[in-house]
């Protein structure tokens, strides 16, 4: 039996493939938000663009810097 660390990225990694609509490897706005959606239907515009934009800086402090 998995235990949840990898049941959560297993899920995240089925998620992205299945959002990632023009293969890109890469999420659009829309891309990303299409997911949120899927999970979170009730999500607000301006939240799931908060949670991109402070994920897409951590990313690129994380891994940039």
């Amino acid at each position: 039996m998995r235990n949840r660390g990898q049941w959560l990225e297993s899920r995240v990694k089925a998620l992205f493939i299945q959002g990632d609509t023009n293969g890109d490897g890469v999420l659009s706005y829309s891309e990303f938000s299409a997911i949120v959606r899927s999970v979170v239907p009730h999500f607000h515009d301006r939240i799931i663009l908060k949670v991109r934009t402070e994920r897409t800086l951590y990313y690129y402090h994380h891994y940039y810097y």
